[in-house]
């Protein structure tokens, strides 16, 4: 990957410390009423709520054990030797199917253990839920009584699941507010797959970079004459001599293309395009290791 900019160790700092995930939707869990002493625009007293559990690769999955060994740990004497890493998002306003105003929070897990072990226990599904229910109390002042609990047919999501940044490490074994992540020259991770020319970067939310290092085309472009770019509100395509495909990349955000700016740094043989982001839907949420003895003896 290039570092071509005065802030890349704060580039490479951050990218250390956070993941941007689009999770995977899997299952809705809806609760009819819960209640919230934490009174906003988004939450009444009771209303409805929409758990989206969904997953990604990123997080890392709980320890692989089966139903039993996962019961005698419970009933040990230390039972927060099992943890589940998951993610808390923030409350949003949805429609119900009546259209009436309901809220929805996404929580994401490992996609391992999703595919390996919620979809095929129950008993996983109900520790799961245990765990996200202190999580949410914690996190929102929302209580939730896991006995009202339905899982919905058919429905993998409610609502829109939103692009999530995600710290790598907890700051503590128990949940607490975190604090927002600063905003500045974001290096995007490479779940993207770029090529190792090619950098993205997120400036203050508001306008990516693509840096496309030219160093192995041989002879060295000079104009853009020899660069034929291709680019929609989500995608680049760069061709190299009319024939030659050096670039094909789809980015995690929108951006406003017909506002593109392209410069071509002869000296350091790098392409560099900036483009507004017109659509960007960050929500800092923070990663949980969660102790479960916290959860068993309520």
């Amino acid at each position: 990957m290039i570092v071509g900019s005065e802030s890349s160790d704060a580039i490479a700092n951050f990218n250390e410390d956070s993941w941007i995930v689009h999770p995977v939707p899997g299952y809705v869990v809806k609760f009819k009423e819960v209640n919230s002493s934490c009174r906003t625009l988004l939450m009444k007293e009771k209303c409805k709520l929409f758990l989206n559990i969904c997953h990604c690769a990123q997080l890392p999955p709980p320890e692989d054990l089966s139903e039993d060994e996962v019961a005698k740990l419970l009933d040990s004497s230390d039972p927060s030797r099992y943890r589940i890493p998951l993610c808390v998002g923030d409350v949003e306003v949805v429609l119900d199917r009546k259209g009436e105003d309901s809220v929805k929070i996404d929580v994401i897990i490992n996609s391992t253990f999703y595919l390996m072990r919620l979809e095929k226990s129950e008993f996983f599904r109900q520790l799961l839920l245990l765990v996200v229910s202190e999580a949410i109390e914690k996190k929102h002042d929302i209580k939730i009584d896991i006995k009202g609990a339905i899982k919905l047919k058919n429905r993998k999501c409610i609502g829109d699941l939103s692009a999530q940044k995600i710290r790598k490490k907890p700051r503590e074994a128990f949940i607490r507010e975190v604090e927002s992540v600063k905003q500045s020259d974001e290096q995007l991770p490479e779940q993207y797959h770029l090529p190792k020319n090619c950098q993205l970067l997120l400036r203050n939310g508001k306008q990516l970079e693509i840096n496309l290092k030219l160093s192995s085309v041989e002879p060295p472009v000079e104009n853009n004459d020899r660069l034929n770019i291709r680019m929609n509100d989500d995608h680049v395509l760069i061709i190299l001599d009319r024939k030659q495909t050096i670039l094909d990349i789809y980015f995690p955000v929108r951006v406003d293309y017909k506002k593109t700016a392209v410069t071509l740094l002869s000296n350091e043989r790098i392409l560099r395009i900036l483009v507004p982001v017109v659509w960007i839907k960050y929500v800092v949420i923070f990663f949980i290791y969660f102790d479960l003895s916290r959860v068993i003896r309520v």
